[in-house]
């Protein structure tokens, strides 16, 4: 396992296949992601041909509802949350008005549904922002809301491959056919969900959870990686030394939003930390208590799976729950009398082995198990209680459950050819779907094997 993989809890392959190495995102064109409903409609990407206000735009009738839905289509240039700032600073309206059902990829072209409340569709259609295109503009009663998809489709190009085509071929044929047997592939979450370029979000939670407010704010604010740009590496740095919240925000590049708005308030209030980490948004804000959560369910998942356990049949001690609703409501603890009577659910895909999402309300599993929860919480010195923030009430978390299986749907290898941007490479184009909540970087890991920086 590479140092990240390892930093952020994820620690097997589950196919014993050679890798074909490669690198992903050489072209944002090269990574694309498309929005599917929850009625299983797929929200195509038109790329090149996207248009600003295209012409089948459906405005519908006032009566319709006070919301004005349409798709989004991003071109590499912002992430969701920069998105839809744009747009509501374009509309001259509070960010708040807007929502959406899923986070997708910054550098990729992508698709999703976004709502505007009390918007007129007519002011959408003149907008005319670079790099997002909206289209299908129509009244709706509800709001999008976050969750309010099924998935996404993913057509991915993997560029640089240095193999000959035949061995490549081989390579992938072998990977999809142990990916089919097993049934998925390990439902990691992936490195987005950390951060590549700086993958700390997880370590600032754990900050937050342990009330270590000051440490968090340092970590999240002065602690640089190599693989940020140098203007922002030096202004970390001067933060770390200098602790001079005001000189730093003199010093933090523009691109930096969410650091700077810490740093304007600190720069007033140098010892209202909490009040610092309230300036963010709060999805974001939340998104460190998510990181948390995300790294010890890898973590868990890695145990589990080192230690000898399947990940397509329950043993008893787990938790099993719903293959379509993960409800922290709605789960079953297997037991020696109901082990082979839920894995004959689970060969049926109507059940699934799920570990919890750590939170204040969280049912762990028992017996072998639920030692694997017990040993990674007891070294990472955090416990359920910790997830319920009195400091900060809008970062606690309940808890919920993730199935420990991704199913991968309709896993197509489109194209493997000689790569036209790299000399003596090749390329492998793949397609697949993935329910929401996973990661299509966990998929290509398995065919890849490689340096996750490359991903």
């Amino acid at each position: 396992m590479s140092e990240l993989d390892k930093l952020l809890g994820i620690e097997f392959f589950v196919t014993k296949s050679e890798g074909i190495g490669g690198c992903l995102r050489k072209r944002w064109e090269d990574f694309v992601v498309e929005e599917i409903t929850p009625q299983k409609d797929i929200i195509t990407a038109l790329g090149s041909k996207a248009q600003t206000n295209s012409s089948n735009s459906d405005y519908g009738s006032e009566e319709e509802g006070e919301y004005s839905v349409f798709t989004l289509e991003r071109h590499a240039m912002y992430d969701a949350f920069e998105a839809l700032s744009k747009i509501a600073r374009s509309l001259g309206v509070g960010v708040k008005r807007l929502s959406y059902a899923g986070v997708k990829d910054k550098r990729a072209v992508t698709t999703q549904r976004v709502s505007a409340w009390r918007v007129d569709p007519e002011r959408l259609k003149q907008l005319n922002i670079k790099g997002l295109y909206i289209r299908d503009i129509h009244r709706g009663k509800n709001a999008v809301g976050l969750g309010d998809l099924w998935g996404n489709r993913f057509s991915i190009t993997v560029r640089e491959i240095n193999l000959e085509m035949s061995e490549a071929e081989e390579r992938v044929k072998q990977t999809c056919r142990e990916i089919e047997d097993l049934g998925g592939v390990p439902n990691f979450f992936g490195y987005q969900r950390f951060g590549i370029q700086r993958p700390l979000s997880h370590l600032v939670g754990i900050k937050l959870l342990k009330k270590e407010f000051r440490e968090a704010a340092m970590l999240f604010l002065a602690e640089a990686y190599p693989l940020e740009g140098e203007d922002a590496q030096e202004a970390r740095n001067y933060l770390s030394e200098k602790e001079d919240f005001a000189g730093a925000f003199e010093k933090f590049p523009r691109r930096l939003t969410y650091e700077r708005m810490m740093l304007k308030h600190l720069s007033l209030h140098p010892n209202d930390i909490i009040g610092a980490f309230r300036r963010l948004p709060r999805g974001l804000l939340k998104m460190f208590i998510h990181a948390v959560q995300s790294y010890l369910f890898n973590r868990i998942l890695s145990l589990r799976y080192n230690s000898g356990f399947p990940l397509n049949s329950a043993v008893p001690g787990d938790i099993v729950t719903s293959i379509d609703s993960i409800s922290p409501n709605d789960y079953t603890l297997v037991t020696e009398e109901t082990v082979s009577r839920i894995n004959e659910e689970i060969n049926s895909e109507r059940l699934g082995v799920s570990i919890p999402l750590i939170g204040y309300d969280s049912t762990l599993p028992t017996n072998r198990p639920g030692e694997c929860v017990e040993k990674i919480l007891r070294e990472e010195e955090l416990n359920p209680s910790m997830f319920r923030l009195q400091s900060i009430p809008e970062m606690s978390s309940r808890g919920m459950f993730r199935l420990i299986l991704l199913k991968v749907y309709d896993l197509k290898v489109l194209d493997i050819g000689n790569d036209e941007y790299s000399e003596n490479a090749i390329k492998l184009t793949v397609s697949f779907s993935l329910p929401k909540g996973s990661y299509a970087t966990i998929v290509l890991r398995e065919f890849m094997k490689t340096d996750p920086i490359k991903y």
